[in-house]
């Protein structure tokens, strides 16, 4: 059974005025709901709470985009109410494990977090378990902001 040209073209204009319309109403802007800070002066995160963390200012743009690593997790959760992203220069004495695919794309990793250029991107408005049986509202990926991997994870609050 053919197609007449009319059909295709009815069709066609159907299909053009769904991405109209979605365009104008269904398409939420990437950075309308992401905050973004720099450095440690602007720091949306309770170091009171994290002492093993020390955050200094970055003197230079990262390597990466915050956008790649930002949608890349946002993926894999659902029912999140806000994204921070902070850029900072971190060291911390205490890291999590660090994933296999950062080690690759940074082996100076294997020495440990020292000044490493990262994103702390936290996802808040939602319940994660905490390993110690509680329930926190708020879990913050800590992605190597020269490779865009995601060294490993936190939460706590």
């Amino acid at each position: 059974m053919k197609m007449s040209k009319r059909s295709k073209w009815i069709i066609g204009l159907a299909i053009l005025m769904m991405f109209v319309i979605y365009g104008s109403y269904g398409y939420q802007p990437f950075y309308s709901e992401v905050e973004f800070v720099k450095g440690p002066a602007n720091t949306q995160h309770d170091l009171s709470k994290l002492p093993n963390l020390l955050l200094e200012q970055p003197t230079t743009d990262a390597a990466t985009p915050m956008r790649g690593p930002v949608e890349f997790i946002k993926s894999d959760l659902q029912g999140y109410k806000k994204i921070e992203v902070e850029y900072q220069v971190l060291t911390d004495t205490k890291p999590g494990q660090i994933k296999p695919d950062a080690l690759t794309k940074n082996p100076n990793l294997l020495q440990g977090v020292k000044q490493v250029p990262v994103y702390l991107i936290s996802f808040s408005g939602m319940d994660f378990p905490a390993a110690d049986g509680t329930t926190h509202h708020e879990k913050v990926f800590v992605v190597d902001a020269n490779s865009g991997e995601t060294m490993y994870e936190f939460s706590y609050r």
